[in-house]
């Protein structure tokens, strides 16, 4: 298995880290000294040779016990089907990559200028993205960028493991866009949506942040771990950001799709470096739900939808392709197809009657 491990120091008079998670599985290994682990509100204490296993947006905090503190770590996304390719380059619907529906939402909605945020094990989507030509993303002006990984973004010398530390490798691209706001969208989501009427909403609201959510039953739907969940008033203002697992019952969650502000996240970004923040919902989207200069609104999406996060939620949505709904909500939508790498070889041809003989010598 291909991972990342970086070694960094900690001294025991530094400030413990802030209550934070990542969208992917999280490996620590202490090498030397003793920390202790605040994992989903539980506390542990880990010395040398011990090696901690966290799950994706499981909320923990680590503080050093004695110094030197050093430790190895490592984050993995899907680590079954991610060993020699990242997330978006996973094949999903036989034909697709996960990163097919993102950019095809992106450019079916008027998106022509898309930068693609790379981390590691990214060979494979090299491979498939190409030029962009495949998705009309191959032009002079805008067009498709891919934005390789910046080990000194964070300050802390290691691959970005956040989606805070992602947006702040790519801020040199985010700094010379021109455009008035930007769609984020992770590649584990499945949907067919239509952004310019996301981006319309968001316009005509004057909001700093828009995010796309999903009503759904909870007793329907393969939660494995917590999720994001979002409420919001009757104007479609936000009141509420939290981290839940539920079971039952109908909840909004949090699609990670959202339109921003180009100003105002720079000016979070900015905040967020000084300040040494690492996670963007926590030290972001939750210090700031309450402040009354902030303007965060919703936009519910009443599309199909799918998160990928875990193997087994991954092959229940693959055989939820089996179902008419599903067809039809992700590849049934008029004027917005999901489209593709190209291949070029010959399609196979099935025939009902087929002869086969003993093929002529030359003698």
């Amino acid at each position: 298995m291909k991972t990342l491990l970086t070694d960094l120091q900690h001294s025991i008079a530094q400030a413990p880290e802030h209550c934070h998670c990542h969208m992917t599985c999280e490996m620590v290994y202490v090498k030397r000294g003793r920390a202790r682990f605040s994992i989903a509100g539980v506390d542990y204490t880990a010395g040398p040779g011990c090696l901690v296993l966290i799950s994706p947006l499981e909320e923990h905090s680590v503080r050093a016990l004695s110094e030197p503190y050093e430790r190895y770590f490592a984050t993995l996304s899907l680590p079954e089907l991610t060993r020699v390719r990242n997330t978006a380059s996973v094949p999903f619907g036989g034909r697709y990559r996960l990163i097919d529906f993102t950019l095809s939402n992106m450019v079916n909605s008027g998106v022509t200028r898309v930068g693609v945020v790379t981390h590691y094990n990214y060979q494979s989507l090299l491979d498939h993205l190409g030029t962009g030509k495949d998705w009309d993303l191959a032009r002079r002006a805008g067009g498709l960028k891919l934005i390789p990984p910046n080990l000194t973004a964070s300050g802390a010398g290691h691959l970005p493991t956040s989606r805070l530390e992602s947006m702040l490798s790519a801020l040199d691209y985010i700094t010379h866009c021109t455009e008035d706001c930007l769609v984020l969208s992770d590649c584990d989501i499945i949907c067919n949506i239509d952004l310019s009427e996301v981006i319309a909403a968001h316009a005509a609201s004057g909001a700093d942040i828009t995010f796309v959510t999903k009503r759904v039953d909870a007793s329907r739907m393969y939660l494995a771990e917590q999720v994001a969940c979002i409420t919001a008033d009757s104007d479609g203002r936000v009141t509420e950001f939290a981290m839940r697992q539920p079971t039952e019952g109908v909840v909004d969650l949090y699609t990670n799709i959202m339109v921003v502000r180009r100003q105002y996240l720079l000016q979070v970004l900015a905040d967020a470096a000084a300040r040494g923040y690492t996670s963007f919902f926590h030290d972001v989207l939750i210090r700031n739900e309450r402040d009354p200069g902030v303007h965060y609104r919703v936009y519910s999406y009443e599309g199909w939808y799918a998160y990928i996060s875990s193997l087994e939620n991954y092959y229940a949505c693959s055989m939820k392709l089996l179902t008419q709904e599903a067809r039809d909500g992700l590849f049934g939508v008029r004027n917005r197809p999901v489209l593709t790498k190209v291949r070029n070889s010959p399609p196979t041809r099935y025939l009902s009657l087929i002869h086969i003989s003993e093929p002529t010598r030359p003698y």
